[in-house]
């Protein structure tokens, strides 16, 4: 994926409404799930808050996949 597919392709999920969760595969191995509206993008990369609060940052060179997943039902 180019830099800017990245991005677009993050936007476009981030806005969705309702909010399905997705996850960023990359390079390096990581896997980052983003379960809500906590993803800052600025200048070829992004950051996200965890579910544990941990900042992670990428580039988006160095993303290799981006896959929404189910959402999973809350009984």
């Amino acid at each position: 994926m180019s830099s800017e597919d990245v991005e677009a392709t993050l936007i476009k999920l981030q806005r969705q409404v309702p909010f399905q969760p997705y996850i960023i595969d990359l390079a390096d191995g990581r896997s980052l799930r983003v379960d809500g509206h906590r993803l800052a993008i600025n200048g070829g990369g992004a950051g996200m808050l965890t579910a544990d609060d941990t900042l992670e940052d990428f580039w988006f060179a160095d993303v290799r996949n981006i896959r929404q997943v189910a959402w999973e039902s809350v009984s």
